[in-house]
């Protein structure tokens, strides 16, 4: 597998589970591979963003911001063809935000094609993740009155040799595998 993932975690005891197992990508997103008793034939790649950051950003927004929020994220979304379930499914709560990649369990199943599936949803993770960011600041930043922007923004290029890497749910919030 060449370094891409990396185990973090042996088997985890999910309830209505077949097995679920935990993993740290090179990117610092951490990933589960699991069978679940709901979809015995497939395998999921299930991953959660979503930092206490962000849900405190989010928090402050008034009802239409929020809703406007959502609405924007789904549209954004549906651009990328990135599925996202929300956890909770409240739109006055920023909880975590999950996508899942199934992959059926046949003949044809192959550890390549599980590779692809994790670097999919690598890519749509780190996807999912910007385009909040870009959201929560397009929606605060037009909350504040062109008065209050006097100086220039700061550069917007990356902040390293390879750009920013993508928080772990892990270090703001409690995330799950669901």
């Amino acid at each position: 597998m060449d370094g891409y993932i990396q185990i973090q975690a042996g088997p985890l005891q999910i309830p209505d589970t077949y097995f679920v197992w935990g993993a740290t990508l090179r990117s610092g997103l951490q990933i589960w591979a699991e069978r679940t008793h709901a979809l015995p034939s497939y395998l999921s790649i299930v991953a959660s963003i979503g930092t206490a950051t962000q849900a405190q950003i989010f928090n402050a927004l008034d009802s239409d911001q929020k809703n406007g929020f959502w609405r924007n994220l789904s549209i954004e979304m549906s651009r990328s063809r990135i599925s996202v379930t929300r956890n909770p499914n409240d739109a006055n709560v920023f909880g975590t935000l999950t996508i899942e990649k199934l992959l059926p369990i046949t003949n044809d199943l192959s550890e390549a094609m599980f590779i692809e599936a994790v670097r999919e949803a690598d890519f749509d993770a780190h996807t999912l993740y910007w385009t909040v960011e870009f959201l929560l600041g397009a929606t605060v930043a037009a909350a504040i009155p062109a008065s209050q922007t006097q100086t220039p923004p700061a550069s917007a290029g990356p902040t390293g040799p390879t750009g920013p890497t993508l928080p772990s749910p892990n270090q703001n919030m409690k995330a799950s595998p669901h």
